[in-house]
Formats: C-alpha cells, sequence, structure tokens
C-alpha cells in the first residue's frame, strides 16, 4: 500500500515479510533476529497474503479448510464487496 502497488502483488507475491519466529513457522531457513525483513518465497507453494498463517486459519474450520469461508473472507475483506445473496432454495 505505502508503494501504491497493484492488488494483484497483494494476493500472489512472490515473497512475504518475515521475522526468526515467522520463518520457522513457514520453515524459512537461514532468518536470524527479531527483525522483518523481505524474504523470496520461491520453491514453496506460498503465494500473497492468501496463503499466510493468519488468514488460512481465520477461513476455516476447527479440523479443516474451508475454500467458501475463504472466498466469503476475501470478498468482505480484501475486496470490499458483500457476498450475493443465495439461489432460492440454498440454505446460507
Amino acid at each position: 500500500m505505502r508503494e501504491d502497488r497493484s492488488v494483484l502483488d497483494f494476493l500472489g507475491a512472490d515473497y512475504t515479510l518475515v521475522n526468526e519466529r515467522l520463518a520457522k513457522h513457514y520453515r524459512l531457513d537461514g532468518i536470524q533476529g527479531s527483525e522483518f525483513r523481505k524474504v523470496s518465497l520461491a520453491g514453496t507453494p506460498r503465494r500473497g497474503v492468501i496463503t499466510q498463517a493468519a488468514v488460512l486459519a481465520v477461513t476455516s474450520n476447527p479440523t479443516r479448510t474451508s475454500p467458501v469461508k475463504r472466498g466469503r473472507w476475501l470478498l468482505g475483506n480484501i475486496l470490499g464487496t458483500p457476498r450475493p445473496e443465495p439461489p432460492p432454495g440454498v440454505i446460507s
């Protein structure tokens, strides 16, 4: 946001900002200290904000992931678009 970059970078960036503790969580080697720094995600399955642990945790159920919850969270919190009403006969 500070650099006025594309929202696509936010959603699919091939880097993240980590300190030593967070790097251990993501299993990224070679990071030491409490300072946050930009680190490449090359060679990992992660890209952008959608694959960050906090987003995955808040958009999942206690024992499994939920693509539907994640989509609803993205619509409301990232894209600022409320979810549409379900079609007739569908329980939401």
